[in-house]
């Protein structure tokens, strides 16, 4: 079965390559300055002088060009893994490397909002493909990282991986005004901060799945707001319905409305809930730091808030055994990177 990316691939194999790789980059351009809602057709196709009857000749429609947008980062990331593999002649070099070429990348461009903020406007097809290169990503990089240290089991190597590429994914939150040139030194730092976590000393926070605490109201309660999450995480907070919600958490509409009043009250929940956990975090984070980081570590703080994005919208990570104790240790290595910066 053929995903969008390559049926926008197939029909815009007329226009000349070097002009179709000059409107994606523009799409991009246009995609992270506005938003993918507030950019038009003709607008694309003027930055490469088409009009937009021309335009839709070779793409359907704009769905079809932001999956070629997208599906070309996950592309150049992805050749960044295939150099270092190449290049590099250990797995820690391979890591090095690939983390060089990343850093590079999203230090001078901005590359990370197309992928955080406009990939949600994607169809289901669409999106699911491309998490699904995402995690093959993850995956790539998990291995590499369980050859560096043996001593990190796969699950742990897999979490470690996540929280490192969310580093680079949340580049557009943490840079501010800083240079280039500083930005790269603060993604290393993180990187070499995370990678070196050692999540095998994290508590392991004891819990019970027996029936009747999965009846309990916060049992019921906590199913709503983590299916609720991942739904919204994955197809926009817009195209999900209070009974596709009710049917994830396995309770009726009716339980639903008992405990929320609505969809956009669920919404405020969950995000109240991820603000109250970064916030216990860096509170923690800001108490041990010296009067000169306090900056540091309220920019350290973007970088975490990706990361907990990755989590809460990953059912498996969420599920893990021992999460708690490890996120925590994770938070800290962010927050507070071994390396000063």
């Amino acid at each position: 079965m053929s995903t969008s990316a390559d049926a926008a691939s197939a029909k815009s194999a007329r226009l000349p390559e070097l002009r179709l790789e000059h409107l994606v980059r523009e799409a991009t351009r246009l995609f992270q300055e506005f938003g993918y809602r507030n950019v038009s057709m003709e607008q694309i196709g003027a930055t490469v002088g088409l009009t937009g009857p021309a335009l839709y000749r070779h793409f359907p429609c704009k769905q079809d060009i932001l999956a070629q947008a997208l599906t070309a980062q996950v592309r150049t990331v992805s050749r960044f893994m295939a150099d270092a593999q190449e290049r590099g002649g250990t797995p820690e070099e391979q890591i090095v490397l690939f983390f060089d070429a990343l850093g590079d990348m999203t230090a001078h461009r901005d590359v990370s909002i197309l992928w955080n903020r406009e990939r949600l406007h994607l169809e289901r097809p669409g999106l699911s493909e491309l998490n699904r290169s995402f995690g093959g990503l993850v995956d790539t990089l998990a291995a590499k990282i369980s050859a560096a240290r043996p001593a990190v089991d796969p699950a742990g190597a897999e979490l470690l991986a996540t929280a490192v590429l969310s580093v680079y994914s949340s580049t557009a939150r943490m840079r501010g005004s800083l240079s280039a040139k500083r930005l790269m030194q603060v993604q290393r730092a993180l990187t070499d901060s995370i990678l070196d976590c050692d999540l095998a000393t994290a508590p392991v926070v004891m819990g019970t799945d027996d029936a009747r605490s999965r009846r309990s109201p916060i049992a019921r309660r906590e199913r709503i707001l983590d299916a609720a999450t991942e739904l919204f995480f994955v197809r926009g907070f817009r195209n999900v319905r209070i009974d596709e919600i009710a049917a994830h958490a396995g309770v009726s509409v009716a339980t639903v409305y008992h405990e929320h009043a609505g969809k956009t009250e669920i919404l405020w929940t969950v995000i109240r809930r991820g603000i109250e956990g970064l916030l216990g975090t860096s509170i923690a984070a800001l108490d041990g730091a010296a009067a000169g980081d306090t900056l540091d570590v309220l920019l350290l703080e973007q970088a975490l808030a990706g990361f907990a994005g990755h989590v809460i919208s990953s059912p498996e990570l969420r599920s893990r055994p021992g999460i708690d104790g490890q996120l925590k240790k994770l938070a800290y290595a962010i927050l507070i990177p071994r390396a000063r910066i």
